[in-house]
């Protein structure tokens, strides 16, 4: 950077700190979802075991069918 002239180095500091920003927003969304996620998961774990309820993979596609 120090090589740079200085209104070149004033732009390229302004690119990486707007990507710095991009990259810190979109792993603060996956965290996010991430603990929505595990959240979900933990709910159906307590109403399997609670409800003696069973989960089948169907036989095309990816659904699947708790009864």
């Amino acid at each position: 950077m120090k090589i740079l002239d200085n209104k070149l180095q004033n732009a390229y500091r302004i690119l990486t700190t707007k990507n710095l920003k991009q990259i810190f927003n979109s792993n603060n969304f996956y965290n996010i979802l991430h603990k929505r996620q595990l959240y979900v998961i933990k709910q159906i774990k307590q109403k399997l075991a609670t409800e003696n309820a069973i989960i089948f993979q169907t036989d095309k596609g990816k659904t699947t069918v708790v009864v």
